[in-house]
Protein backbone atom coordinates (compact mmCIF):
# COMPACT_ATOMS: atom_id res chain seq x y z
CA UNK A 1 0.00 0.00 0.00
CA UNK A 2 2.52 2.42 0.96
CA UNK A 3 4.67 1.60 -1.69
CA UNK A 4 1.85 2.34 -4.55
CA UNK A 5 1.30 5.79 -2.82
CA UNK A 6 4.56 6.61 -2.82
CA UNK A 7 4.46 5.62 -6.95
CA UNK A 8 1.48 7.27 -7.43
CA UNK A 9 -0.22 9.56 -4.50
CA UNK A 10 -3.71 10.16 -6.51
CA UNK A 11 -4.08 6.36 -6.81
CA UNK A 12 -7.17 5.24 -4.44
CA UNK A 13 -5.66 1.70 -2.66
CA UNK A 14 -8.51 -0.17 -1.22
CA UNK A 15 -8.09 -3.39 0.06
CA UNK A 16 -11.68 -5.07 -0.37
CA UNK A 17 -12.95 -5.27 -3.92
CA UNK A 18 -16.97 -4.56 -2.27
CA UNK A 19 -15.60 -1.24 -1.35
CA UNK A 20 -14.64 -0.71 -4.69
CA UNK A 21 -17.12 -2.11 -6.09
CA UNK A 22 -19.23 0.28 -4.35
CA UNK A 23 -18.07 3.46 -5.47
CA UNK A 24 -20.58 5.62 -7.74
CA UNK A 25 -17.52 7.39 -9.31
CA UNK A 26 -16.54 3.86 -11.24
CA UNK A 27 -18.37 2.49 -14.27
CA UNK A 28 -15.71 -0.05 -15.12
CA UNK A 29 -13.77 -2.67 -13.53
CA UNK A 30 -11.01 -4.47 -15.11
CA UNK A 31 -9.88 -7.87 -13.50
CA UNK A 32 -6.13 -9.02 -13.44
CA UNK A 33 -6.08 -11.40 -10.96
CA UNK A 34 -5.59 -14.68 -10.60
CA UNK A 35 -7.70 -16.53 -12.87
CA UNK A 36 -9.09 -18.63 -10.02
CA UNK A 37 -10.68 -15.02 -8.60
CA UNK A 38 -11.92 -13.89 -11.94
CA UNK A 39 -15.60 -15.07 -11.25
CA UNK A 40 -15.61 -14.06 -8.55
CA UNK A 41 -14.47 -10.56 -8.28
CA UNK A 42 -16.32 -10.34 -11.82
CA UNK A 43 -19.58 -11.20 -10.42
CA UNK A 44 -19.17 -8.86 -7.13
CA UNK A 45 -18.81 -5.86 -9.66
CA UNK A 46 -20.81 -6.42 -11.77
CA UNK A 47 -23.77 -7.19 -9.11
CA UNK A 48 -22.57 -3.95 -8.17
CA UNK A 49 -23.90 -2.32 -11.47
CA UNK A 50 -20.59 -2.12 -12.70
CA UNK A 51 -18.95 -3.35 -16.08
CA UNK A 52 -16.51 -5.98 -16.54
CA UNK A 53 -13.35 -6.90 -18.51
CA UNK A 54 -11.62 -10.03 -17.36
CA UNK A 55 -8.26 -10.84 -17.74
CA UNK A 56 -7.67 -14.19 -20.37
CA UNK A 57 -8.50 -16.75 -19.38
CA UNK A 58 -11.70 -15.63 -18.70
CA UNK A 59 -12.59 -18.03 -16.02
CA UNK A 60 -11.68 -21.83 -14.55
CA UNK A 61 -14.50 -23.33 -16.18
CA UNK A 62 -17.49 -22.97 -18.45
CA UNK A 63 -19.89 -22.83 -15.62
CA UNK A 64 -17.95 -20.13 -13.83
CA UNK A 65 -18.18 -18.24 -17.54
CA UNK A 66 -22.25 -18.98 -17.65
CA UNK A 67 -21.96 -17.81 -13.83
CA UNK A 68 -20.53 -14.37 -14.92
CA UNK A 69 -22.20 -14.22 -18.24
CA UNK A 70 -25.69 -14.61 -16.43
CA UNK A 71 -24.77 -12.22 -14.05
CA UNK A 72 -23.89 -9.40 -16.41
CA UNK A 73 -27.20 -9.99 -18.44
CA UNK A 74 -29.15 -10.04 -15.19
CA UNK A 75 -27.52 -6.86 -14.23
CA UNK A 76 -27.81 -5.00 -17.60
CA UNK A 77 -23.96 -4.87 -17.70
CA UNK A 78 -20.96 -5.69 -20.40
CA UNK A 79 -19.04 -8.84 -19.48
CA UNK A 80 -16.23 -9.39 -21.75
CA UNK A 81 -12.67 -11.02 -22.19
CA UNK A 82 -9.71 -8.71 -22.60
CA UNK A 83 -8.34 -9.17 -26.20
CA UNK A 84 -5.13 -7.10 -26.30
CA UNK A 85 -3.77 -9.02 -29.12
CA UNK A 86 -6.21 -7.84 -31.67
CA UNK A 87 -4.27 -3.85 -31.51
CA UNK A 88 -0.90 -5.85 -32.47
CA UNK A 89 0.61 -4.81 -35.69
CA UNK A 90 0.44 -8.32 -37.40
CA UNK A 91 -2.96 -8.37 -36.67
CA UNK A 92 -3.66 -5.17 -37.86
CA UNK A 93 -1.83 -5.51 -41.25
CA UNK A 94 -3.73 -8.79 -41.21
CA UNK A 95 -7.60 -6.90 -41.19
CA UNK A 96 -5.96 -4.23 -43.69
CA UNK A 97 -5.39 -6.82 -46.01
CA UNK A 98 -8.48 -9.44 -45.86
CA UNK A 99 -10.56 -7.77 -48.52
CA UNK A 100 -7.60 -7.91 -50.71
CA UNK A 101 -7.50 -11.67 -49.88
CA UNK A 102 -11.29 -11.95 -51.83
CA UNK A 103 -13.34 -15.19 -49.72
CA UNK A 104 -12.34 -16.88 -46.71
CA UNK A 105 -13.01 -20.51 -45.56
CA UNK A 106 -11.42 -20.73 -42.71
CA UNK A 107 -8.40 -18.50 -40.98
CA UNK A 108 -6.29 -19.79 -37.74
CA UNK A 109 -4.02 -17.03 -36.17
CA UNK A 110 -1.81 -17.87 -33.58
CA UNK A 111 0.50 -16.16 -30.95
CA UNK A 112 2.47 -18.58 -29.13
CA UNK A 113 5.25 -17.91 -26.19
CA UNK A 114 7.54 -20.68 -25.98
CA UNK A 115 9.90 -20.63 -23.11
CA UNK A 116 12.12 -23.86 -22.21
CA UNK A 117 11.73 -23.15 -18.72
CA UNK A 118 8.71 -21.14 -17.92
CA UNK A 119 9.51 -18.63 -14.83
CA UNK A 120 7.40 -19.28 -11.88
CA UNK A 121 4.83 -17.58 -10.64
CA UNK A 122 0.95 -17.53 -10.50
CA UNK A 123 0.15 -17.74 -14.49
CA UNK A 124 2.46 -20.72 -14.90
CA UNK A 125 1.56 -22.59 -11.72
CA UNK A 126 -0.71 -26.14 -11.69
CA UNK A 127 -4.48 -25.45 -10.75
CA UNK A 128 -7.10 -23.80 -12.33
CA UNK A 129 -7.00 -21.76 -14.85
Amino acid sequence: EDEVRALSPSVDVLRDPAALFARHDIDLVVISTPTASHAELAIGALSSGKHVVVDKPFATSAAEAEAICAAARAAGRLAVAYQNRRWDAEFLTLLQQLPSLGPLRHVTLRFDRWRPVPKPGWRTASGPG
